[in-house]
């Protein structure tokens, strides 16, 4: 594909709980069979209408495409698809999550334009990156100095990053995470159990 990754496999949307979501992932073939788009996602109801989500076990979803199928006309067919099949399953909206174009291995401004031109409303998120390719090979070097002297000031507390191997470990983390976010009134999206598997 050129935007899919592992954030839209079955073994990765699979972790999740069977009866947390409503799964109702797309696939898209052509007339010999062949799969050309995916379009991973959950029937989420509210105030009684029945809504296409974007997977919400993933950062983002969208419609993962075949490189064959990247053109104006091919996209259409398949927007045009899904809004007629998921019309004749009676339901309401759509939201997809289309993955940031940094994720593409294609230049994502097509799918963006003909989303929008067939009335899709664009919703910002924060999404950051660091293209490392560009660093210098000492990385520290490219921060500015106050994030400098904050990480030598975490080294010299004695932070260190490292895989967390033990389950005391890993329940340490979570319960640090339900603290910190008590004061913004949420909750992890994992529990403990899921980030030990």
């Amino acid at each position: 594909s050129i935007n899919g990754n592992f954030l839209h496999s079955r073994r990765f949307l699979s972790y999740h709980p069977e009866d947390r979501f409503k799964d109702y992932s797309l696939l898209y073939y052509d007339k010999k069979n062949n799969l050309h788009a995916l379009i991973p996602g959950v029937l989420r109801e509210a105030e009684g209408k029945k809504i296409f989500v974007s997977h919400p076990g993933s950062t983002y979803g969208g419609i993962v495409l075949d490189k064959k199928m990247c053109s104006a006309k091919h996209v259409q067919i398949i927007i045009n698809e899904l809004e007629h099949y998921l019309k004749d399953a009676a339901f309401d909206a759509i939201d997809l999550r289309v993955p940031p174009s940094f994720m593409w291995k294609q230049d994502a401004s097509l799918v963006e334009y003909l989303l929008l031109l067939n009335g899709y409303q664009e919703s910002a998120e924060l999404t950051t990156y660091i293209d490392y390719s560009c660093y210098k090979e000492n990385v520290l070097s490219n921060f500015s100095q106050g994030k400098r002297t904050n990480v030598n000031n975490c080294l010299k507390h004695g932070l260190v990053c490292r895989r967390l191997n033990s389950r005391s470990h890993v329940d340490a983390l979570h319960d640090l995470l339900v603290d910190n976010l008590k004061k913004f009134n949420a909750k992890p999206v994992h529990s403990k159990d899921e980030l030990w598997d």
